[in-house]
């Protein structure tokens, strides 16, 4: 029963690791993006479309973390400098109000 959990959970650790994988760097693709369309088979041609496509999009979902955490650092700074003027304000004004 044990081994049954450990194949699961082996099997799902890898999968995760294959789907992290960049598409962009597989070494046929990288040889067929060099290689002029007319010198290409049509299974090679099918395999560079596919893979140009994943490339594509491994990119956009790059582009889009990047963003994501882009704009959390942005807000993050922000709420952080708003903290920090309220708590100068806090201190300040009583001795402003007293002078």
């Amino acid at each position: 029963m044990k081994k049954k959990y450990i194949l699961l959970a082996l099997i799902f650790i890898f999968s995760i690791g294959a789907n992290a994988q960049n598409p962009c760097n597989d070494s046929l693709y990288q040889v067929l993006k060099n290689t002029p369309l007319n010198r290409m088979s049509d299974r090679e041609f099918s395999y560079f479309q596919e893979t140009e496509k994943a490339c594509a999009s491994y990119n956009q979902t790059k582009i889009q973390e990047e963003t994501k955490k882009d704009n959390v650092k942005k807000a993050t700074d922000t709420y952080v400098t708003v903290v920090l003027v309220s708590l100068a304000a806090a201190f300040i004004l009583p001795f402003l109000i007293f002078l």
